[in-house]
């Protein structure tokens, strides 16, 4: 992310990833938010974080976003009704600065049999174990989606996969 300093965690959970980057650089100003208020607790009383960090319970849907540097929405996009993920992108597209990033990881349904694990996972997350709390059913995107909403922005697209097992890739979208 560079000297990309304005971040937006979205699905931060407790907080893992939003504290690395601001231990990597205490000057960026990062802002966490789940629909987990138990996870957003301990996030918020973590070891040695200053102004610059926060969490905050919220669903993403509704939450202000102010203008971001960088948003990443990790395994988000597959909790939400189909019918909101294109809002739900917009509005983080509206709130991306000039050169700015969306990282999105999720599971993605165009891998049949490596999403089958993917499914069983997320089944195991919120119905097994429960650490993840879930409100209706999934609904896991396509390449071809996360692409035409990348190219409706004329955001730069970049797709890695990052697991041997699952469907999880990572998209990187930048706008010029």
């Amino acid at each position: 992310i560079g000297s990309r300093n304005n971040i937006l965690d979205i699905g931060c959970g407790y907080g893992y990833l939003s504290l690395y980057l601001h231990y990597k650089n205490e000057n960026r100003k990062i802002t966490g938010i789940d629909y987990d208020d138990e996870k957003i607790q301990l996030a918020e009383n973590c070891y040695d974080k200053n102004e610059n960090i926060s969490f905050t319970f919220a669903d993403a849907r509704t939450f202000p976003f102010e203008n971001q540097d960088v948003i990443f929405l990790n395994d988000v996009l597959h909790y939400l009704p189909k019918d909101n993920q294109q809002i739900f992108l917009d509005k983080c597209a509206n709130a991306l600065n000039e050169n700015g990033i969306i990282f999105i990881r999720d599971g993605i349904t165009d891998l049949t049999e490596k999403h089958k694990t993917t499914k069983l996972t997320e089944f195991m997350s919120t119905k097994l174990f429960k650490f993840n709390k879930k409100e209706g059913d999934f609904h896991f995107p396509s390449i071809d989606f996360v692409k035409s909403f990348a190219e409706k922005n004329k955001f730069d697209f970049e797709m890695k996969e990052h697991s041997q097992e699952t469907s999880n890739v990572l998209f990187i979208l930048r706008k010029p």
